[in-house]
């Protein structure tokens, strides 16, 4: 699979009101309040996006980059979007993701940070 790191930092929030502003990037809510992605130059979260599209009715798009993930230890947040998924990993977890993914036979690229 074609994987991208992007080069923006994130926070992720929980927070108890819908929040207002067009920079975040995914806003979702659950029974438990909202959370909430947005762009942060002190973020501690980097986005890997799968750099291709798939269709709502594929089948283990995510798993393919999750067990990989998961045998390094590496925690993630899944984020989809109609288009693409994204996974949010920590900072000092960026390195070690992008060498599981390549391992399992995965390209990556923008991983200058």
């Amino acid at each position: 699979m074609n994987l991208k790191v992007l080069d923006d930092r994130f926070e992720i929030s929980r927070v108890d009101e819908a929040p207002v502003g067009s920079d975040n990037w995914a806003v979702i809510h659950d029974h438990d309040g909202w959370t909430v992605v947005a762009p942060c130059e002190a973020g501690i979260w980097k986005a890997i996006q799968i750099d291709q599209e798939f269709g709502l009715d594929e089948i283990g798009v995510l798993s393919q980059l999750l067990q990989p993930l998961a045998e390094a230890k590496v925690p993630i947040m899944a984020y989809s979007s109609y288009r693409t998924d994204y996974l949010f990993v920590k900072m000092n977890q960026v390195q070690v993701a992008v060498e599981a993914l390549v391992q399992a036979g995965h390209k990556v690229v923008g991983n200058e940070s």
